[in-house]
């Protein structure tokens, strides 16, 4: 087997201590029928539904919802798969390498073949948690989608009020959910890597690739962030830090400039991790991102307080 080609899974080949292939066929069995359990637990929770919603004449409107959060539960698990799952792959193919111990040759491939299992299992678990996640803010992106103007604009940038309702919370939410699934990435290849190298028998070694990988990732993170933050600097026009609702004297001149000096900041910070990152600097990029963090706090805490 070449250096990070993933194990073939063959039970059939295992040899396994104690039963243990036998128990571990168990284990997927009930694995199976408990998940069988669920599904069917939620199909009946939907039938019953749709049979309400018909007798109250709105069985179209539950369609449209059901529709709804299956395409968003969708993306969601496939958007989870494609990162992550390819981010772990890639850790995992990158870190592989000779055994330093001395262990027989069927433990070895036993081993390899737990890890990918587990590897894969953890990474479809959350990818149907986050897909449950985007699913259940299907009223944000019906409401997005069926956005109507208001014919007010608001005197800070002017943007129809309608804005504010319908599309900048369906932003908001996406922004924070893609961020939390590429922290996830991050350390899904840092476990991954931390696991290939103990294995192995071997300290973790930051080696070229899996610096490189985890500053892009870093990098794409912070792209993420800086669009969070120009939200933030939208979200202004709803304050509710003054007397009355709406943005006060110091989100004006203040918070506003401080978002958008941020914004600027985060996207060097982000080209600068990588290119820290390909010139072999790790310390220089921990710094740059430790950095822009302290400046968030500063710019986005400590000025607007002391104008205030």
């Amino acid at each position: 087997m070449t250096k990070g080609q993933i194990p073939p899974i063959n039970f059939e080949n295992l040899s396994m201590p104690g039963g243990i292939l036998g128990k571990l066929k168990w284990i997927m069995v009930a694995v199976l029928v408990l998940a069988a359990i669920v599904l069917l637990t939620l199909l009946k929770g939907v039938y019953s539904d749709w049979l309400w919603f018909g007798e109250l004449g709105f069985r179209g409107v539950y369609l449209k919802v059901l529709i709804t959060r299956a395409v968003l539960f969708l993306v969601g698990f496939l958007a989870v798969i494609s990162v992550v799952g390819l981010s772990v792959l890639f850790a995992y193919r990158v870190t592989s390498g000779p055994i330093s111990i001395d262990v027989p040759d069927g433990l070895v491939n036993l081993t390899k073949q737990a890890i990918w299992i587990g590897a894969l299992l953890a990474v479809i678990v959350l990818a149907i948690i986050m897909g449950t996640i985007f699913s259940s803010k299907w009223e944000l992106f019906l409401r997005f989608t069926n956005a109507a103007s208001f014919g007010i604009q608001d005197p800070m940038y002017g943007r129809d009020i309608s804005f504010y309702v319908f599309a900048l919370p369906t932003y908001a939410f996406t922004q924070g959910w893609i961020f939390s699934v590429f922290l996830m990435s991050i350390a899904a290849s840092a476990i991954i890597s931390f696991i290939n190298f103990t294995v192995r028998g071997t300290s973790f070694t930051l080696v070229p690739s899996l610096r490189n990988q985890i500053a892009i990732l870093g990098a794409i993170a912070i792209l993420i962030a800086v669009l969070g933050l120009w939200i933030d600097r939208l979200q202004l026009v709803n304050s509710e830090n003054g007397v009355v609702y709406g943005a006060t004297y110091v989100d004006v001149n203040a918070k506003k400039h401080a978002f958008l000096a941020l914004s600027v900041l985060g996207i060097l910070a982000s080209v600068g991790v990588v290119v820290s990152s390909y010139i072999e600097r790790t310390r220089l990029a921990i710094g740059i991102v430790g950095l822009w963090v302290i400046l968030i706090v500063a710019l986005g805490t400590g000025w607007p307080s002391l104008l205030q």
